[in-house]
C-alpha cells in the first residue's frame, strides 16, 4: 500500500506458495508471465524473488516510469523491482542479530460431516429414491457390506470433515544473521528457517536458507 501502482498477490493458499507482483496491473489477458517485472537483486537479474528471506532485504526499488525502466530495455516495460541485500559493514565489533516470528491464521468454520441418524437418513433417502422402495435392512443400505453394518451397530461414527480439516494454520520464522568487517573484509551471513503448517496433517513446508555475502578489498581499485 505504499507504492501506488504496485500489487502483491499469492498463487493459492498453500504453504511455501509463490508471489506474484504486478506493476500497473496487467498487460496481457491470459498470460501471467507478460505481466512479471524485471528483478534485480544486487546488480544481476533473478527470476523471482520467491528464496530471499526478508530479513536479507536492506532495501526495494521500484522502476515504473517509462524513462526509469529505458535503461534494461524490452526487459523493464513491466516495471523493475531492484533488491539490495545486506552486506557486512566496517565494525570494530561483530553483530549477532537473532529474529523470531509466529503467526496463527485460525480454523474454516466448515460444516461437519453427517454423522448418526443424520447420515442414515439422508442416505434413505437417496436409497428410495434410486430404488423406488425404502431399504428392507440396515443391511440392504449398506449394500450388503457386513463391516458397515457392525460398525452401525456398534455406534463407530468418523466426521471426515472434521479429521482432514481440523488443523490450525500457523506459520513461524527463525532468522539468524552474522555481520562484521575490517578495512578490507566485509562479510554478512544468515540462516533462515520457515515452517508453514496448513489446514490439512499432510500440508507443510520447512524451508531453510543459507547467504553469505563477503565484500574483500584486493587492491585500492578492485573489490
Amino acid at each position: 500500500g505504499k507504492i501506488a501502482g504496485v500489487q502483491v498477490t499469492t498463487v493459492d493458499g498453500a504453504p511455501g506458495a509463490d508471489i506474484n507482483i504486478r506493476i500497473r496491473g496487467g498487460s496481457a489477458i491470459s498470460s501471467s508471465q507478460d505481466s512479471k517485472p524485471l528483478f534485480i537483486v544486487d546488480g544481476f537479474q533473478a527470476d523471482n524473488i520467491n528464496d530471499i528471506p526478508p530479513t536479507d532485504i536492506q532495501s526495494i526499488d521500484v522502476l515504473k516510469d517509462a524513462s526509469s525502466t529505458a535503461i534494461y530495455g524490452s526487459a523493464g516495460a513491466n516495471g523493475v523491482i531492484i533488491i539490495t541485500t545486506k552486506r557486512g559493514a566496517k565494525s570494530s565489533k561483530t553483530r549477532v542479530n537473532f529474529d523470531a516470528y509466529y503467526g496463527w491464521s485460525g480454523s474454516p468454520e466448515y460444516k461437519s460431516g453427517m454423522t448418526g441418524d443424520e447420515w442414515v437418513n439422508y442416505y434413505t433417502e437417496a436409497y428410495k429414491y434410486k430404488n423406488g422402495v425404502a431399504p428392507a435392512s440396515v443391511s440392504d443400505l449398506f449394500g450388503g457390506n457386513q463391516d458397515y453394518v457392525d460398525a452401525y451397530n456398534a455406534g463407530k461414527w468418523i466426521d471426515w470433515v472434521d479429521q482432514a480439516m481440523d488443523n490450525k494454520a500457523t506459520t513461524q520464522k527463525y532468522s539468524l544473521s552474522i555481520q562484521g568487517g575490517t578495512d578490507k573484509t566485509n562479510v554478512y551471513a544468515s540462516l533462515v528457517y520457515n515452517r508453514d503448517q496448513g489446514l490439512l496433517s499432510n500440508e507443510k513446508l520447512n524451508k531453510y536458507s543459507v547467504r553469505l555475502n563477503i565484500d574483500q578489498k584486493v587492491f585500492d581499485w578492485f573489490k
